[in-house]
């Protein structure tokens, strides 16, 4: 189980919690699924962190979701500072 963002340059575009595969996963983000990350070209993974269950994905996301943008900045800033893809990473 994931939570991730995916972006677009270095705006925030979303941010979601999966519990299949992070190949899965990814589809969302590669545009091979219809929605938001296809309309708007959200191609690039700046962040995520493994969870053991769903529940536990589905917190973090909300939880994190209602962050300020700064505090979501550093959260990434802080393992991934110069905003690479870490798609790599995850599969």
């Amino acid at each position: 189980m994931f939570t991730f963002w995916l972006v677009r340059q270095t705006a925030f575009c979303t941010l979601e919690s999966q519990g299949t595969s992070s190949e899965e996963s990814m589809n969302m983000g590669n545009g091979l699924i219809a929605g938001f990350t296809k309309r708007h070209g959200v191609k690039r993974l700046v962040y995520f962190e493994r969870h053991d269950d769903m529940q536990a994905a589905i917190q973090r996301e909300h939880n994190i979701k209602h962050w300020s943008r700064k505090w979501k900045v550093r959260l990434i800033l802080a393992s991934n500072a110069d905003w690479n893809d870490l798609y790599d990473s995850i599969t």
